[in-house]
């Protein structure tokens, strides 16, 4: 099983490394950055896992006023350059620090993989309950279900350990925490500085319909 705590300060070791290894122009990215075209100055938006805040998190801000939260306060450090204008809080996913129908989207990359598996259905509840209704999400997955770790993540000494539901797995948790998916998109994205380490990902996007 994941362990948050060894999760936590291998982001915090590796917390510039990371944020410079996330491409503005991943296939990925270019997801969220039309997802969050469909958004207004009025909207609300929550960026769940949002490292050092680049790229989703700072594109979210030309949209709406947003929100980033992650566990790793090194990350947080660096978010608050990347999205001056964002609001930011330390907190773990499982038990978000926020109120029902708070936010009209939330974007969750590369997160929900650090997860315990037995957790996932959690986060993902709590997706659905800080959704306004009719409110979005924007996940992403791995789509072959893995746990493992690597102990020189990004040619560094720092061990990362990874819990990977797959899609299919992700797919039921979305429709039993009442969100209907809209579409999911299959991505290849390098998770290595060389491209060594290329993974496929599925992007689901869901609309809460019953919470």
């Amino acid at each position: 099983m994941a362990e948050k705590t060894a999760v936590r300060e291998g982001y915090d070791q590796l917390a510039e490394t990371y944020t410079e290894s996330r491409t503005i122009t991943s296939p990925a990215t270019e997801i969220a950055r039309s997802f969050a075209g469909g958004f207004s100055s009025g909207d609300r938006l929550l960026d769940a896992g949002c490292g050092g805040g680049k790229p989703v998190l700072s594109l979210l801000t030309e949209h709406a006023r947003t929100v980033g939260i992650d566990f790793s306060r090194a990350q947080l450090d660096i978010a608050r350059s990347n999205a001056p204008s964002s609001e930011l809080a330390m907190g773990d996913l499982t038990q978000l620090p926020y109120g029902n129908d708070t936010f009209a989207g939330i974007v969750c990359y590369w997160a929900l993989i650090h997860v315990p598996l037995d957790e996932h259905q959690a986060v993902i509840d709590e997706f659905a309950r800080l959704l306004e209704p009719g409110g979005r999400l924007l996940l992403i997955e791995g789509t072959n279900a893995w746990t493992g770790e690597n102990d020189g993540w990004l040619e560094t000494d720092v061990r990362m350990e990874w819990e990977i539901a797959g899609e299919t797995t992700t797919a039921t948790q979305l429709e039993r925490a009442g969100f209907e998916i809209i579409d999911r998109t299959r991505v290849a994205e390098n998770m290595t500085d060389d491209g060594s380490d290329e993974l496929p990902w599925v992007v689901f996007e869901g609309a809460v319909v019953d919470y």
